[in-house]
């Protein structure tokens, strides 16, 4: 009863603050391309993630290559065991379409584009038998510090500070070893522009809902993933501006896993439902994209570093037998942090070294009895 009082309480919560957030296609900490999972860092626990996505098109009419590029840089830092912090930067943009007139300057890549700052909330849990629903949410605010908006063949962005929120739930098959285990993940969030103008309500901006849904088929160092994500525009942008319509996309993808401590993310991207443009007064010609590309690839190349606060293995290979050690870490019920300060404790670290040479004693002498076992039969 305590559990379901909680997850009607956090409901509660998403529901309230529903009117002030924002979802961001760039996500940091622990996620997939586009859809966030309800896991937080550990305090102190740092993720850097250097995001990538990019179109192309021969266009043969105009004979050149269309080419639309977004670069980010995101850095994820735990805070409490209920509390992480974000910031992502767009730190680079560009569109070889256009070039416009600002201040006298001409602009077309934006080095760099738009700031976003997150607070995600998380922690909580319900156990399903074996499984684990884990839910949280997320408050992000988009600030206005590229000089280009509107964007064509990007997600619609106003040129004013941009708030929503987004509602996490991932069920994970394996409530002791998630990351191993089967995992499903949905996002729900809500958007305001806030593009109304002075004196009119926050609720007569442009809004939309934005929603993505991700499976994981975990491997020892490649994870295989599928994400649905899309938008519903409840209260539509104003009619001379791209990107307007609802869409959906797929995206297949693979997370390959060399170290602990570094994971490299790539998807295919592609269009599956594009709403009839409606932009009026900028003509898109016929051999051009509509307002969202057809197909995209996207990468995140994932870093977890060391902290002054939480010790991390981050290149420390993935093998079977160190997933064996990080499973009696975890039953031991220490983090990496925990365990290397009980290691280095002036009281407790002879007692540890004491152990580790007893288990290479026995090691050693069971290698010996084979040997003798091994001369026995060759003396046959």
């Amino acid at each position: 009863m305590r559990a379901l009082r909680n997850v009607l309480v956090v409901f509660a919560v998403v529901c309230i603050v529903a009117v002030q957030g924002y979802a961001t296609q760039f996500n940091g900490g622990y996620s997939l391309i586009y859809t966030e999972k309800a896991q937080l860092l550990a305090p102190g626990e740092l993720s850097l993630v250097l995001h990538s996505r990019a179109y192309a098109k021969v266009i043969n009419s105009a004979n050149f290559t269309l080419y639309d590029g977004t670069g980010a840089i995101s850095a994820n830092f735990g805070f409490s065991r209920v509390l992480e912090l974000g910031i992502t930067v767009l730190a680079y943009q560009d569109l070889n379409l256009s070039q416009r007139i600002i201040n006298g300057q001409p602009y077309r890549e934006q080095i760099p584009d738009d700031m976003i700052l997150r607070t995600k909330f998380g922690g909580w849990g319900v156990p399903l038998k074996s499984s684990m629903l884990r839910f949280g949410f997320d408050l992000n605010y988009r600030l206005r510090t590229g000089q280009v908006d509107d964007v064509y063949l990007e997600p619609y962005s106003s040129n004013a500070m941009e708030l929503g929120v987004n509602g996490i739930f991932s069920l994970f098959t394996d409530a002791f070893y998630p990351d191993e285990a089967h995992q499903v993940h949905l996002n729900i969030g809500y958007l305001n522009h806030n593009d109304a103008g002075f004196g009119r309500g926050l609720f007569s901006s442009s809004q939309e809902l934005l929603y993505s849904v991700g499976y994981v088929y975990p491997t020892l160092k490649i994870d295989l993933h599928g994400e649905f994500y899309g938008t519903h525009f409840m209260e539509r942008p104003p009619t001379d501006v791209f990107s307007r319509e609802d869409y959906l996309y797929v995206a297949p993808g693979v997370t390959y896993k060399p170290f602990y401590g570094f994971n490299i993310q790539f998807a295919t991207e592609w269009l599956l439902l594009n709403a009839k443009n409606t932009t009026v007064g900028r003509v898109i010609p016929p051999d051009y994209p509509g307002n969202y590309p057809p197909w995209r690839i996207s990468g995140n190349l994932v870093l977890y570093p060391s902290t002054a606060f939480f010790s991390e293995p981050t290149f420390a290979r993935v093998t079977e037998e160190s997933r064996r050690r990080e499973r009696l870490l975890e039953q031991s019920g220490l983090d990496r942090r925990a365990l290397f300060e009980w290691v280095t404790d002036e009281d407790f670290g002879t007692e540890y070294i004491d152990l580790e040479l007893e288990k290479i004693r026995q090691e050693r002498e069971k290698a010996e009895q084979e040997l003798e076992r091994l001369k026995k039969e060759l003396g046959q």
